[in-house]
């Protein structure tokens, strides 16, 4: 079986085009919902045909172009970029961007915090139990 692909869109329009003209002839043309809409054009990506083959998928961007918008055709193994919703092949880097996906996951990460320091705001906020053994703990 070969491999699929997906007709993606952010809300990108050609650099002469009017935004909210090519956003209502999206529309009209029933390529976009008006939810869909509102999410492209607030720049998180939209998955508007899935399980295409290549030639179909390019097909379709090109038919996208000449309403003005851009596109991008992806594999199934792609995803957005958590900073800038850029939709992307997977990798390591944004390709738009520049995130270093690993920074950002590290960043994203809660402080490490000892069974003692939760044990302490469970406490705070009511909860009896100990973490430590399943006992009540002494209140």
């Amino acid at each position: 079986m070969s491999e699929l692909f997906e007709a993606v869109f952010c809300g990108e329009v050609a650099a002469d085009a009017d935004p909210e003209r090519v956003r209502r002839e999206l529309e009209d043309l029933g390529v976009l919902s008006a939810a869909q809409s509102n999410e492209a054009f607030a720049g998180r990506p939209v998955v508007l045909r899935e399980g295409l083959t290549r030639e179909q998928a390019d097909k379709f961007a090109r038919a996208l172009e000449s309403a003005h918008a851009r596109c991008q055709v992806l594999s199934g193994a792609w995803h957005a970029c958590p900073a800038c919703h850029f939709p992307q092949e997977r990798g390591d880097e944004c390709s738009k961007c520049g995130l270093i996906f690993a920074k950002r996951r590290e960043r994203d990460l809660p402080p490490v915090r000892t069974r003692r320091e939760i044990a302490a705001d469970l406490h705070d906020i009511g909860y009896k139990k100990s973490l430590d053994d399943g006992a009540p703990a002494d209140g």
